[in-house]
């Protein structure tokens, strides 16, 4: 939100003091402002009208967050379909930004990118439903934390050209809520696509 946005925020604010019976001072709405900046005005407007229809009582800033967000383990279930859908479409040879760090710190402490992604696509399905929660464990606990990991996880060939001084592109996967973006193979261009 920018602060041209404060005169909705208020307004979304005023009607959750209302629905709740709740007084909402200047001070108290400033610290939801502060709390929730990271967010478009539009995403907040509708975690108020879902804590309408949801809370018994006047939400907190990390309830309507996870409204925003969703919850920790909806995050993590929207990482693995990410990290699945790279390891089909990227494979482990190409170094990847999912631009979430939760996500490169888990997939680190699984063993790595270039040695985790390969083994993801041969594993049968109560393997890989292990492996799964692993992840979502890992997922849920690194994101709690402000540096939570690499900022991307090196491929083969990257591993292999910095011992000869030559650069590979990185391939870029943007992870959101209800959406993602998927690169073109070859080029580092991003391709849109929806999650489903």
């Amino acid at each position: 939100m920018k602060t041209a946005d404060l005169g909705a925020f208020s307004t979304a604010l005023g009607v959750l003091g209302e629905v709740f019976n709740e007084q909402v001072s200047e001070a108290r709405a400033d610290a939801y402002f502060d709390a929730l900046r990271d967010h478009s005005i539009e995403a907040l407007a509708a975690a108020c009208q879902t804590a309408v229809r949801r809370c018994k009582f006047f939400p907190r800033p990390a309830e309507l967050r996870e409204f925003i967000e969703g919850s920790t383990e909806d995050r993590a279930a929207l990482a693995w379909a990410a990290v699945m859908r790279a390891v089909v479409e990227v494979g482990c040879y190409e170094s990847v930004d999912f631009g979430d760090r939760a996500i490169h710190g888990a997939i680190e402490a699984m063993g790595g990118w270039a040695a985790e992604a390969w083994q993801l696509e041969r594993l049968d399905a109560k393997d890989l439903g292990f492996k799964e929660a692993e992840f979502r464990r890992l997922y849920r606990a690194l994101s709690q934390r402000p540096e939570r990991g690499p900022a991307r996880l090196v491929g083969i060939h990257e591993a292999e050209n910095r011992l000869t001084g030559h650069q590979v592109p990185v391939t870029t996967l943007t992870l959101g809520v209800g959406q993602r973006a998927l690169p073109a193979r070859a080029t580092g261009q991003e391709v849109s696509g929806a999650v489903g």
